[in-house]
C-alpha cells in the first residue's frame, strides 16, 4: 500500500501537474477502480498528448518551412499567421513589419479591427502596442539587432507551455527572414554592382516592386530576351542595367540604343554597322552597336519606334545573332542578350501595322512590366531620402531633412512622371532649400503655392501655330535662373503646340507630320516627352 501510494503521490500526480484537465484531475485513494486500469488511462491519456504535440510539431516545421521560402515581407507576414492559426483560436490577425520609426500592417485584416500603421513611439518595448482588442496578444518579430515587426493574434485563454514557446520561435524564424529580406535588398542596392550608383538603385519594399525584383532576380541567370514595360520615368534604364550587372555577363559591356533618338535612315548602320563607302559621308568601318555589345547585353530602349525595316533585319539577328554590317558582304556573329523596353502597347501596335508580330515575340521571351510610382505607396519616402543623400553629397550640401508635411505631399501626389519628376523635385528642393529641411512649398501634392515649379505661374497660349506666348506680367519667380524660366517657358509651349496639333487632326499623327512639315517620329517623341494622351483624341 506504501508503493501504491508513493507511484500516485509521485508519477501519477505529477503527471496530472503537468497535464491538468488532460488526465480528468488528479486520482483519488478511495477510487474504487482497480489500479491496473487507473494506470492504463494515464498511459493512454500520456500518448494522445504525445500524439498530438507531435502532430503539431511537424505541423509548426512545415509552416516554418513556407515561412523561409517567402520572397517578400508581405508573403512572410502571411504564411506566419497561417503558422498561428494551428495555435490560436479564430480571431484578428495581423503582422506587422518595421520601417524606420512605425509599423506598417503588411497582411489583410479581414476584421477591420486593427490599425493599418503604429508609431513605434506608441509602442512599450515589453508589452507591444496598447491600441489593440482586450482578446488579442502580441509577440514582437526578433531580429539580430533590432525587432523587425509584430505579430498580433487571438489571446490562447489557457497558455499551453509547448505552445507559448512554439509562437515565440515561429515569430523569431520570420524576424530573422524579413530581416535577411532588407539585408539582401539593401545589397543589391547599396553599390556592390554597378546597378548601385545613384542612378542605378532599385529602391522600395512595397510588393509590387519585391516581386518585380523577385523575377528580375531569377532572370539574371538566363540569357532569354527581356521585354520591360511601362510608363515614362518608371525606371526601365535602371532595372535593364540591374539585369545586366547581376548576370554572368557583367564583366562585359552594356551598351544601350535609343531607338527613338536614331533618325530612321541611320537606324540601321548604328545598330549593325557599315563598312567605308557603303553611302554617302561612309569614309571608314564602323563597328555598330551589336558588335560593341559583344559577349555583353544590348539594351534597346524605346524599341516601338525602331522602322519597320530595321525590325526585319533585328529579326533576322535574333534568330541566330547573325548580321551583316550595311554593305557588307561578310557575315558576322555577335553574342549578346537583348534587353528592350517601351512605353507603348506594342500589341496595338501590331494591331495598326507599326510593329512586327514575329518581331514581338521574339523581343517577348519574358516580360516584366513595372509598376508607376504612384501604386508604390511609402517607396516614395525611401526613393525620396535616397535621390536626397545622392543630390547633397553631390553638391556639398548638409544632410537634407523631409519633414511630416514634405513626407504628407509626397504620398499625396500621383507623380505621372514618375522616378524622374521626383527626382527632379528633390534637385529642385534640395538646392533652394540649401541642405537642412526641405520646404515644403517646393513639393506638389498640397495647396500651398509651389515656388519654383513654374516660374511663371500664369501665361496664355494661342492655337495658332508660331504665333508668340502672351505671359502675365505677374507673379514672376526671381529665384529661378534665367536659363530654367525660358526652358520651362518653352516646354510649356511645346506641350500646348503640340496638343493643339493633335487635337486637330483628331490624334492622327501622321496627318499632323504633314500638316506642319516635321518628321513624324519628332511627333512621337514630343509625345512621350510630355506624355500626351492622344487616345481621346481619336475617340478611344
Amino acid at each position: 500500500m506504501d508503493l501504491v501510494k508513493s507511484t500516485r503521490g509521485g508519477t501519477t500526480e505529477q503527471s496530472g501537474a503537468c497535464w491538468g484537465s488532460d488526465l480528468g484531475g488528479p486520482l483519488s485513494e478511495d477510487d474504487p477502480k482497480p489500479q491496473l486500469l487507473l494506470y492504463a488511462r494515464d498511459l493512454a491519456a500520456l500518448y494522445a498528448r504525445y500524439d498530438e504535440l507531435q502532430s503539431l510539431l511537424i505541423k509548426a516545421t512545415e509552416q516554418a518551412l513556407q515561412i523561409a521560402r517567402g520572397l517578400t515581407v508581405e508573403e512572410v507576414g502571411a504564411r506566419l499567421i497561417d503558422a498561428l492559426r494551428l495555435l490560436a483560436p479564430k480571431g484578428p490577425a495581423a503582422a506587422y513589419i518595421r520601417r524606420r520609426e512605425r509599423l506598417r500592417r503588411v497582411t489583410p485584416d479581414t476584421n477591420g479591427a486593427l490599425p493599418n500603421t503604429i508609431l513605434l513611439s506608441q509602442t512599450d518595448p515589453e508589452l507591444g502596442y496598447a491600441g489593440f482588442p482586450d482578446n488579442t496578444q502580441q509577440v514582437w518579430l526578433p531580429g539580430r539587432r533590432q525587432a523587425q515587426g509584430l505579430v498580433v493574434f487571438p489571446r490562447i485563454e489557457e497558455p499551453r507551455r509547448v505552445r507559448s514557446e512554439l509562437i515565440d520561435l515561429l515569430a523569431g524564424h520570420a524576424g530573422v527572414v524579413i530581416e535577411n529580406l532588407f539585408l539582401e535588398q539593401h545589397r543589391r542596392s547599396s553599390g556592390s554592382r554597378r546597378a548601385g550608383t545613384s542612378r542605378g538603385r532599385m529602391v522600395g519594399t512595397s510588393r509590387a516592386m519585391s516581386e518585380l525584383l523577385a523575377v528580375a532576380n531569377k532572370l539574371m541567370v538566363v540569357d532569354s530576351n527581356i521585354l520591360l514595360k511601362g510608363e515614362t520615368g518608371t525606371g526601365k534604364s535602371l532595372l535593364a542595367r540591374y539585369l545586366h550587372d547581376g548576370s554572368k555577363r557583367s564583366g562585359k559591356p552594356m551598351v544601350t540604343v535609343n531607338c527613338a533618338a536614331i533618325p530612321a535612315q541611320l537606324v540601321e548602320s548604328e545598330l549593325f554597322g557599315h563598312e567605308a563607302g557603303a553611302f554617302t559621308g561612309a569614309v571608314k568601318r564602323r563597328r555598330g552597336y551589336v558588335e560593341q555589345a559583344e559577349g555583353g547585353t544590348l539594351f534597346l530602349d524605346e524599341v516601338a519606334d525602331l522602322p519597320l525595316e530595321t525590325q526585319a533585319k533585328l529579326l533576322v539577328f535574333l534568330e541566330d545573332r547573325e548580321f551583316r554590317r550595311v554593305g557588307g558582304e561578310t557575315l558576322l556573329r555577335a553574342d549578346v542578350r537583348v534587353i528592350s523596353a517601351t512605353n507603348t502597347d506594342l500589341d496595338r501596335a501590331v494591331e495598326e501595322g507599326r510593329f512586327r508580330t514575329d518581331l514581338l515575340y521574339r523581343l517577348r521571351v519574358f516580360s516584366l512590366p513595372l509598376p508607376p510610382l504612384r501604386t508604390r505607396g511609402e517607396d516614395v519616402i525611401m526613393m525620396a531620402e535616397s535621390m536626397a543623400r545622392d543630390l547633397t553629397r553631390r553638391y556639398e550640401l548638409p544632410p537634407a531633412i523631409l519633414g511630416a508635411e514634405v513626407r504628407s505631399r509626397l504620398l499625396s501626389y500621383t507623380w505621372p512622371g514618375n522616378a524622374r519628376e521626383l527626382r527632379n523635385t528633390l534637385e529642385k528642393a534640395v538646392i533652394l532649400s540649401e541642405g537642412g529641411e526641405l520646404d515644403p512649398r517646393l513639393f506638389p501634392g498640397g495647396t500651398t503655392p509651389q515656388v519654383a515649379s513654374e516660374p511663371f505661374a500664369e501665361f496664355s497660349l494661342t492655337r495658332a501655330v508660331g504665333s508668340p506666348a502672351t505671359l502675365s506680367t505677374r507673379d514672376y519667380d526671381f529665384e529661378v535662373s534665367f536659363g530654367s524660366a525660358k526652358q520651362a517657358l518653352i516646354d510649356s509651349w511645346e506641350r500646348g503646340y503640340f496638343e493643339s496639333l493633335l487635337t486637330s487632326v483628331s490624334g492622327n499623327i501622321s496627318a499632323a507630320a504633314r500638316l506642319v512639315n516635321v518628321d513624324k517620329r519628332h511627333i512621337h517623341r514630343k509625345i512621350k516627352l510630355y506624355d500626351i494622351d492622344v487616345a481621346p483624341m481619336r475617340g478611344g
